[in-house]
């Protein structure tokens, strides 16, 4: 079911985000293709029902998609009252997939959208939303996360929202918080928030 959904919603507004792009065949140029394995779009229905899940005021919130890929979860987030909404792609071929689908979606005002490497990133000021789709390996998510600690800027307030959490244990070695948002999903099997409190780590 929920691949009609994606491939109708791709359907009705003339998108390509279904396409899977596997890095350890793609963009064999780009050295740091190695902190990457595919790419996969977010599921729509996935989406929401974990947006839904998270009981917060949207419109407090950044939501920053960290590896934002052709721009499925920036599209789905457009939906939802958020501050501000961002995503980082490191490769261009999908970065360039990304703009013209938010174009085709008229998002190119609301959404901005970065080519570049997420450890050079700087986050506005929070709260903020980090949304991960396993977008890269366990060092990128250690040093990045571990840079935003070191330099105060991941707030009491910022959420990680990662689905389909495969290095885990990389942010609860790094003190963050966890809480299972949903379990047993076709999909993503497991969607976890984390949070960070630097007066419980001190």
């Amino acid at each position: 079911m929920d691949n009609l959904v994606d491939y109708l919603f791709d359907r009705k507004f003339h998108l390509d985000t279904l396409n899977k792009v596997d890095f350890t065949q793609n963009f064999l140029d780009i050295p740091s293709r190695i902190n990457a394995k595919i790419y996969q779009g977010t599921r729509l229905r996935v989406f929401n029902r974990v947006m839904k899940n998270l009981h917060i005021n949207y419109c407090d919130y950044n939501f920053i998609d960290t590896g934002s890929g052709k721009g499925k979860a920036l599209i789905l987030a457009s939906g939802f009252n958020f501050k501000e909404i961002i995503g980082i792609e490191l490769f261009k071929p999908l970065y360039d997939i990304s703009y013209q689908n938010l174009s085709k979606m008229n998002l190119n005002q609301r959404i901005q959208i970065e080519h570049g490497d997420i450890l050079s990133f700087t986050p506005p000021p929070g709260p903020n939303l980090y949304y991960l789709y396993n977008p890269f390996n366990e060092r990128v998510i250690k040093d990045f996360f571990s840079t935003l600690q070191k330099n105060q800027t991941f707030g009491n307030d910022d959420l990680i929202v990662y689905l389909n959490p495969r290095y885990h244990t990389t942010l609860t070695n790094l003190g963050f918080q966890y809480q299972i948002l949903l379990n047993n999903l076709n999909y993503n099997k497991v969607v976890t928030v984390y949070r960070f409190d630097y007066f419980l780590t001190k």
